[in-house]
């Protein structure tokens, strides 16, 4: 049976073409060229798997790390001690490593200031100072900068964070929103003039050193000794009231400008803050941090000009009013601004990579990144004829404008529960009974014995207009996860702890 059908090679010289134009079409010859070119291709993707290979490792020792850490400390509650103790250990990081990494930027600013005719560029400056000081001189001042600005670091960043929250707390959450500009710049302010007097005595050592040739002093602590030795306490402290000029302006641009400027990011890109990963807030917090850089070194470039010259030619008994007057006269004001170039690429760089470090620490810890646009809200539409929630009565003080024509009143002392609606249609509805502050004219009591002194029963029926909102605190029972949670001020606390004006019945 197996010869009745023919084999695949006859079905193939039967259907091939027996024309003499015909010929096959040759056996491609492999291209050399482009073997060697997917031999490299094949090499960059083995190199990329192993990059990603090393990445997902070392975030996975990262989250292990973290973990550890946090487990270590135990939960970081928002503005406790734990809270502000992390935000210093922060600071220290931020500060502390990156003004010592930038050194070498910093030295050739100093000397320039005092002398612009010194060098005609940074590398040309470099140069010269490898040449004549040796490598270790373009790190002049290293020891006393790293530990200057981590003390700096650890009280402008938490005293920032504690002065944030105690500021607002003073102002009430509502005057906190409206008004959160001049927070962060009464923050910012207030930590900085505390964080300038650890800051100081280094600066002193640091701008000696740098701008004398051979430099003043062996080390930080030698320069401390030396100065406190010939002039007392007070030769550590003379530059003080430039470097507050010079810092506090600049600290106050730097959070405020880094604060919007984060917070104009998030507004701009699509979704929350929420949706974005760890290494894409970091990355928002280097941005804002650069361009608010730039706004800082603009802003504090004519007091940085002024301490480096103080600190560098201040006769001993000289008077600092005398002092800026003579240097002034000298240098003029078109002297206040040289070095500028130098130290907005300098003063850019720090305060980005400064806020990368911080927030990086904080998410560490566990911790929320600084800045942001505030979560969107949303308020449950409930309609008209809903009667779904009618179980859920507070007792509490009644919310802004919540008492509606169709609110039921009960004869307990007080108790009103809102309609189904309320006046603003916002949903679920709260019952509550009126503050000092919400007594009208139509208002009546229901019962002889009101619940708390300071509380005056009323009416939930009245005449419906705007006068005639009741404006009081909602109680602990109103609040659900879809409502926006009110905090009272500072003063309002206060206010109660006094207690309020009585109330004629």
């Amino acid at each position: 049976m197996v010869g009745l059908f023919p084999n695949s090679t006859a079905l193939c010289q039967a259907f091939t073409p027996t024309s003499p134009y015909y010929k096959p079409a040759p056996k491609p010859t492999e291209n050399l060229e482009k073997r060697r070119v997917f031999s490299s291709w094949s090499a960059a993707e083995s190199a990329k798997d192993k990059a990603v290979e090393l990445s997902e490792a070392a975030q996975k020792e990262y989250e292990k790390a973290s973990a550890k850490a946090q487990a270590k400390v135990g939960g970081i509650e928002l503005y406790s001690a734990k809270y502000y103790a992390a935000c210093t250990v922060g600071g220290i990081l931020a500060c502390g490593t990156t003004h010592a990494a930038v050194t070498p930027l910093d030295l050739v600013k100093c000397r320039r200031q005092v002398d612009p005719k010194l060098y005609k560029g940074n590398f040309q400056a470099w140069g010269t100072i490898a040449r004549t000081e040796g490598f270790r001189g373009i790190f002049t001042g290293f020891g006393p900068t790293f530990f200057g600005y981590s003390v700096q670091g650890a009280g402008k960043y938490g005293f920032y964070e504690y002065f944030k929250h105690l500021y607002s707390e003073l102002a009430g959450e509502e005057n906190a929103q409206r008004y959160k500009t001049t927070l962060y710049l009464t923050a910012s302010a207030s930590a900085e003039f505390i964080a300038d007097v650890g800051l100081c005595p280094f600066e002193a050592v640091k701008v000696r050193m740098q701008t004398t040739i051979p430099p003043a002093y062996s080390g930080t602590m030698n320069g401390l000794s030396t100065i406190t030795g010939k002039e007392g306490i007070g030769g550590l402290y003379k530059g003080l009231y430039p470097l507050w000029g010079r810092q506090i302006p600049y600290t106050m641009m730097k959070f405020a400008s880094f604060e919007n400027i984060v917070a104009a990011i998030y507004n701009y890109l699509p979704g929350s803050k929420s949706d974005y990963g760890k290494g894409a807030q970091t990355g928002v917090a280097f941005v804002g941090g650069y361009l608010a850089g730039i706004l800082c070194a603009i802003v504090s470039h004519p007091a940085d000009v002024m301490v480096s010259k103080l600190n560098a030619e201040r006769a001993p008994g000289e008077s600092f009013g005398g002092a800026m007057s003579r240097i002034y006269s000298k240098i003029g004001f078109s002297g206040l601004w040289n070095g500028l170039p130098v130290r907005i690429v300098m003063i850019g760089t720090l305060t980005g990579l400064q806020w990368m470090i911080y927030d990086s620490f904080k998410i560490f810890m566990g911790l929320p990144t600084t800045g942001g646009a505030p979560e969107k809200k949303e308020t449950a539409k409930i309609p008209p004829d809903s009667t779904a929630h009618m179980a859920n009565v507070s007792h509490g003080r009644g919310g802004a404008a919540n008492i509606g024509p169709d609110s039921l009143a009960y004869a307990d002392g007080g108790i009103v529960r809102e309609g189904p609606v309320g006046d603003q249609g916002d949903g679920p509805y709260s019952a509550g009974r009126g503050g000092v502050g919400n007594i009208e004219h139509d208002a009546k009591p229901t019962s002889a014995t009101p619940h708390d002194t300071d509380v005056v029963p009323e009416t939930a029926t009245r005449i419906a207009k705007v006068e005639s909102h009741h404006v009081g605190r909602g109680g602990a029972g109103n609040e659900q996860h879809i409502h926006e949670k009110k905090q009272d001020s500072l003063l309002d606390k206060i206010k109660g702890f006094f207690g309020s004006p009585s109330v004629k019945k």
